[in-house]
């Protein structure tokens, strides 16, 4: 006999919930983006959370956290794990122009999904464990923190 109809309707409903738990968190881990606006240069975004303080711009020093994966999931960098937010200049090509780009003109405790194309994530450099490469697209989950004023 099927051991599917010998199974009490609570087990399917748990399992459904189970599976449909496994697979949404999946889709939100690799990055895939539900309401997205997409820029002129390719990067892909989507808003998750709103944020409420000063707008980020180009010559201002923000700080943010986020994480890095790669389409199947692998994970690159996370400086949530780390606990060690990352500060940069925007605009000071000290980043890859994919995340100067989707910083600009957030505000502060706003949270974007990114789809970064390989056009706008090339480095000068990789990985020597080949994790990726520069024809990888990069799925970024971004938090900004802070932004201030550039001091020279």
């Amino acid at each position: 006999m099927n051991i599917l109809k010998q199974m009490p309707v609570w087990i399917y409903i748990s399992l459904f919930g189970l599976i449909s738990y496994i697979k949404s968190t999946t889709v939100m881990e690799i990055g895939i983006i539900n309401q997205q606006d997409t820029t002129a240069s390719g990067l892909i975004y989507e808003i998750i959370e709103t944020g409420s303080g000063p707008i980020a711009k180009v010559g201002d020093v923000v700080l943010i956290h986020e994480t890095t994966q790669l389409v199947d999931g692998t994970m690159i960098t996370d400086t949530w794990a780390l606990n060690h937010p990352i500060r940069f200049l925007l605009g000071g090509n000290q980043v890859i122009k994919g995340m100067d780009e989707a910083v600009t003109g957030m505000q502060v405790g706003e949270r974007r999904k990114l789809i970064v194309p390989p056009s706008l994530s090339k480095r000068s450099s990789y990985p020597e464990n080949g994790l990726y490469g520069p024809s990888d697209t990069l799925y970024y989950n971004v938090i900004l923190l802070q932004v201030s004023e550039y001091k020279k």
